[in-house]
């Protein structure tokens, strides 16, 4: 082979080298999500009205029960005294019309239950109003950032007096929270999904452990991944 020949060699073996190096990198990773991001995407899920009614209005004994995708108060006046078990002694629960299944009937109480947590249908306990975020949603004195900083910080007080796993195992387990994603006869979900919830709230776990601060929140950022 003469030595143009194998230079010219030489160089069309590099090139295809080069080639097939480009063609197999590895894709760079995806910025990982920031916790300020996922917890609005939390906060977007838990301010439907499927969670929100739920978890009610008011404070303490006095808390309320909403229905409805308006958000208004139980027509039977219900209170968070119905609840089944020791704060449920007026004659009548919220077990008593909402059952552990689903009823083929939209007029009916819906009910559901999961298999993964013997939690009746039921408010929040009293010593829980940090759960209740609609008074934060009323308040027309503040910014929807500053909204998602009061919430932070009561979801974060409860945490760390409780510990991380009460968050995961509400959202992994509860009936209630399954059902609110996927409420049958044409009621509307909440956004998202189980298992995207799920990582959203590790995600937000893990800032609030290293440190982050929900003051972050009150700032104009770039808008959040929307739930769906």
């Amino acid at each position: 082979m003469t030595a143009w020949r194998r230079r010219a060699a030489i160089a069309a073996a590099m090139t295809a080298m080069l080639v097939v190096g480009r063609v197999t990198d590895p894709p760079r990773p995806a910025a990982a999500e920031s916790g300020p991001e996922a917890f609005v995407y939390i906060y977007k899920v838990a301010t439907h009205p499927r969670c929100v009614n739920c978890h009610g209005t008011g404070e303490g004994k006095d808390s309320v029960p909403l229905v409805g995708d308006g958000m208004e108060p139980h027509p039977m006046n219900i209170t968070i005294r119905h609840n089944v078990g020791p704060a449920g002694k007026l004659g009548i629960d919220c077990g008593t019309c909402h059952q552990d299944r689903m009823l083929p009937d939209r007029a009916t109480p819906p009910g559901f239950s999961n298999g993964r947590m013997d939690m009746p249908w039921q408010m929040p306990k009293p010593d829980r109003d940090w759960m209740r975020v609609a008074p934060t949603l009323t308040d027309k004195g503040l910014t929807e950032g500053q909204r998602q900083r009061k919430v932070c910080e009561a979801w974060n007080r409860f945490r760390e007096e409780k510990g991380d796993d009460y968050f995961r195992h509400h959202i992994a387990d509860d009936p209630l929270v399954e059902w609110a994603l996927t409420p049958n006869l044409g009621r509307e979900p909440a956004p998202g999904g189980l298992d995207r919830l799920k990582a959203k709230v590790n995600t937000w776990i893990g800032w609030m452990r290293s440190g982050g601060s929900c003051d972050e929140l009150a700032r104009p950022a770039t808008p959040a991944e929307k739930p769906r």
